[in-house]
């Protein structure tokens, strides 16, 4: 079943396109380090966003990937990614702090030049004059080997386990 499984992956994804410079992670395609090197890169994705910085939560991107944030259009192109990035930073500026970010990785499919991550979040806001506000969610994120042989993200999609609000 896993196989088919993949199999179906890979026909699905044969389209995914790769991105462009990337950071050093390990360049196996073992299942096992390629899910140490997506870890690795979730860990320094949190740490950025608990600074608030931009430049190294880009870095994980492929300059191609498409990110879907809940409740706005998805974000193509390094152009969309940035001017999201420029309105965190400018709700930092506000006063508004970026979350505490805990990534967690449940699975992770691999196939030759591409990995499908599964995973939780959890992400902790503490505003400086507000009680801290805490969203929990699940995520999707393919991974693609880049040439150099590490790893960025082409697609990524998360939503909340919150309900709905009227």
């Amino acid at each position: 079943m896993r196989k088919r499984s993949l199999a179906l992956l890979a026909l699905s994804l044969a389209a995914v396109p790769a991105g462009v410079a990337a950071q050093a992670t390990p360049t196996s395609t073992a299942p096992g380090a390629v899910r140490e090197a997506i870890e690795a890169a979730n860990a320094r994705h949190s740490a950025a966003v608990k600074r608030g910085d931009t430049t190294a939560i880009m870095a994980n991107y492929a300059a191609d990937a498409v990110l879907m944030i809940p409740n706005q259009a998805a974000l193509r192109g390094a152009a969309a990614k940035r001017a999201s990035m420029q309105q965190m930073a400018e709700y930092r500026r506000a006063g508004i702090p970026f979350p505490e970010e805990t990534l967690r990785t449940d699975d992770v499919l691999v196939g030759p030049d591409f990995a499908v991550e599964s995973g939780t979040y959890v992400w902790v806001t503490r505003p400086k004059n507000a009680a801290a506000a805490t969203e929990r969610g699940k995520y999707l994120t393919v991974w693609t080997r880049q040439p150099d042989g590490t790893w960025k993200i082409a697609r990524d999609i998360y939503n909340t386990d919150q309900p709905a609000k009227p």
